[in-house]
């Protein structure tokens, strides 16, 4: 779903203004933000987009007051991607060429979930959750290999 880039800075700049000031627009940038934010949520979790892309869309999304959400969406995707690229490894019978494409796509992919989660979310608070999220990422895969102690 391709979100309009002119539609989300008019929803944020009017969102943002005092409806005091113009009486005509009245609750309006309310209900368009409360339904702007899902589709900018849904274009996040998008598994294809760039960097550029996701940085764009959490600034929508932190000015709009949905900080967390967007923090929450991007992690999720991250994940989502992390477990589809570690699956397509294939495995040819050699468990250790298997354990070191592994550990190569795993590292890579932590490596630009940490990149892209820094340039997107510049405050502090928020930086917890990008190692969080890496070290989620390392326990899903140590999971899905079959190397989990139970």
């Amino acid at each position: 779903m391709q979100v309009h880039h002119t539609y989300l800075k008019i929803a944020i700049i009017l969102g943002k203004q005092r409806t005091g000031a113009m009486p005509a627009l009245g609750p309006k940038p309310a209900t368009l933000s409360a339904s702007l934010v899902p589709s900018l949520l849904q274009a996040l979790a998008d598994l294809t987009l760039r960097k550029s892309g996701v940085v764009a869309l959490t600034l929508y999304l932190i000015q709009l007051g949905q900080a967390n959400a967007a923090r929450d969406a991007f992690l999720q995707a991250c994940s989502e991607l992390v477990r589809k690229r570690a699956r397509m490894i294939a495995f040819e019978g050699e468990i250790a060429h298997y354990v070191t494409e592994l550990a190569i796509v795993i590292s890579t992919c932590i490596k630009h979930i940490i990149e892209w989660y820094l340039a997107s979310f510049k405050e502090n608070d928020m930086a917890s959750g990008a190692s969080a999220s890496a070290f989620s990422s390392v326990t899903v895969s140590h999971t899905n290999i079959g190397f989990n102690d139970h």
